[in-house]
């Protein structure tokens, strides 16, 4: 069992680290085999990637640009996960990403990722407290 996991429940501090990191390899640790990953809204198109493979993609993209990603205001529940993730980019540029996780033995099955704020000079989007879920 991964180090991330304790007793089929996720290390939220670890991912939090890993979010503001910037580092997409020990988020995609958290994630299962068969997850799926929805973006939506922002003036952005919708889209969704499934299986562990597209989801490296997607989380690889999104932290090539660098940035200052910080994790708030989350709740923590049983089998489920929301913050928000505030993000900064050196062109000024910022963005508010809500996201719930859910979860299933210890790892996101599922992600949903709302765009709720941008600003800045261009419209590209990116993304210590301890608690387990």
């Amino acid at each position: 069992m991964s180090e991330r996991r304790n007793a089929g429940r996720l290390d939220f501090g670890a991912l939090r680290h890993a979010i503001e990191g910037g580092d997409p390899d020990s988020m995609l640790e958290f994630f299962a085999d068969d997850a799926v990953v929805r973006v939506q809204g922002g003036g952005a198109v919708s889209f969704e990637v499934e299986g562990k493979a597209e989801v490296a993609k997607y989380l690889r993209a999104v932290h090539a640009r660098p940035a200052v990603h910080r994790v708030e205001n989350e709740v923590l529940a049983e089998g489920r996960i929301h913050f928000e993730e505030s993000c900064e980019y050196p062109d000024g540029a910022r963005a508010v990403v809500a996201t719930t996780l859910e979860v299933r033995e210890g790892e996101i099955s599922r992600q949903v990722d709302l765009v709720v704020g941008r600003d800045g000079p261009t419209r590209r989007e990116g993304r210590e407290t301890g608690g387990e879920v």
